[in-house]
């Protein structure tokens, strides 16, 4: 590949990105994520989700919510909880 062609790659993505982000957090819009988890939710990488959320904007609380119901579950669990996730209506 060309040198050329593959800054224009770069810079296209990197564009390309910083569209889908400036999408992605619309104000006053508040964003709901769903959860099925059979870790607790003080689990090192639901901590370091929440960090990286939290450095790309996302505000628990403010303008996103996360499922609190979705942490520490069972095998059983899963099934009830991810059909009870695809009933809940969303906002657009």
């Amino acid at each position: 590949m060309k040198r050329r062609e593959l800054i224009l790659g770069f810079g296209c993505a990197i564009a390309s990105w910083r569209a889908v982000r400036a999408w992605a957090q619309q104000p006053g819009r508040v964003h709901r994520l769903g959860s099925l988890f059979s870790a607790p939710r003080d689990a090192p990488h639901h901590l370091a989700l929440r960090g990286d959320l939290r450095r790309a904007g996302f505000i628990e609380g403010e303008n996103f919510t996360l499922d609190e119901r979705g942490f520490g579950l069972s095998g059983a669990e899963f099934a009830v909880h991810a059909t009870e996730l695809s009933l809940v209506p969303t906002s657009t």
